[in-house]
């Protein structure tokens, strides 16, 4: 499972497992750390701690869904306990009829048909009880919740995002909520770790890491009014939220969304990383263009640039043009540092 999310690499995972396999020198070394440090839904670290037995993952994001959902990804474990207790949320009948999420986002805001919001209500207060109770841990607790947010997300009226929902309910919103386990992994390799921070703190703290790769939103859309809802039912608190699409008060803004703060924000990140590499996904139509990025990250390091089509995003299509230029660029550390009109090495990927 996994949801479907602006800017997910899942297309690319082939692509960015190359470039870290062939390129990157310490890929083979045991007790490797790999940073996922702007994680979204966990798609590229759960790939490589699930994959690569001598990566450890340190993910990070300053979405609290992101947090919870890559958390059960990389720390929960499924197990018999978590498969009943799936069970028996799946089995409970709705009693609770007058929620946080019917009332904030069925109610009013047509984000989920209502049986499903008050389902949802009933089986997020009974995660709660689970928890306030010791019947369950905190890995549990995530876990389940994780898989609550995923499945409820697979119901949403919506076109995969929640900036707005539709006028009329969809098929698939109107089909019935259902938990399903977020994954089926009984024991992991490495004790990865997973934070929730602003991506300028994380980058101070003395972690020191081989590879780090970051996806940096590319435009204007903050994830955190796009993903509110999520970040609302994983929370569950009376927050105060407003508007039509019932955005939460004082919500976080990334200056990776601000053109008055994004250079200075790549510059203030790449340094301060305590890495040998790092990998920075970005697209031809994010804020600075490829030019600007290049003169950024030439002080730190030496530079390989991969070019590749990639769809866009699905409620983009209608657009005549179906695909942007998907660029990741590789910065090797402990290279010497670029002079400005040094050439770079670019490479089309085709798949």
């Amino acid at each position: 499972m996994v949801l479907n999310y602006i800017g997910s690499k899942k297309g690319l995972l082939h692509i960015i497992e190359s470039i870290v396999c062939n390129k990157c020198e310490n890929s083979t070394q045991n007790n490797l750390i790999f940073g996922d440090l702007l994680a979204g839904t966990g798609v590229v670290g759960k790939h490589f701690a699930n994959k690569f037995s001598n990566f450890k993952v340190i993910s990070n994001d300053a979405e609290y869904y992101s947090y919870i959902i890559n958390y059960a990804l990389l720390i929960s474990v499924y197990n018999d306990k978590i498969k009943n207790i799936i069970n028996e949320l799946n089995d409970m009948e709705i009693n609770i009829i007058d929620g946080l999420i019917y009332n904030n986002y069925s109610k009013d805001r047509m984000y989920f048909f209502e049986n499903n919001a008050k389902k949802a209500d009933t089986i997020r207060v009974k995660i709660n009880q689970l928890r306030d109770n010791n019947i369950i841990n905190i890995n549990e607790y995530n876990f389940l919740l994780a898989s609550l947010l995923e499945s409820l997300d697979k119901v949403a009226n919506t076109t995969s995002v929640y900036g707005a929902f539709l006028k009329e309910f969809k098929k698939t919103a109107l089909s019935p909520l259902h938990i399903t386990p977020i994954h089926l992994i009984k024991k992991h390799d490495k004790n990865h770790e997973v934070y929730k921070e602003d991506l300028n703190d994380i980058s101070s703290y003395n972690i020191k890491y081989d590879i780090v790769y970051l996806d940096p939103p590319y435009n204007e859309r903050q994830y955190a009014s796009n993903y509110h809802v999520l970040n609302y039912i994983a929370i569950y608190e009376d927050l105060d939220i407003y508007g039509k699409t019932g955005l939460i008060r004082n919500y976080f803004k990334s200056k990776f969304c601000q053109k008055s703060n994004v250079q200075d924000e790549f510059s203030n990140i790449v340094s301060s990383l305590k890495t040998r590499y790092v990998i920075i996904s970005y697209n031809n139509e994010g804020l600075i263009d490829k030019d600007t990025i290049i003169g950024l990250l030439k002080p730190y390091g030496n530079i390989i640039l991969y070019k590749c089509l990639h769809k866009k995003y699905k409620s983009q299509r209608e657009q005549p043009d179906n695909f942007v230029e998907e660029r990741l660029y590789l910065l090797d550390k402990k290279g010497i540092p670029m002079k400005e009109n040094d050439p770079i090495v670019e490479n089309s990927i085709h798949f």
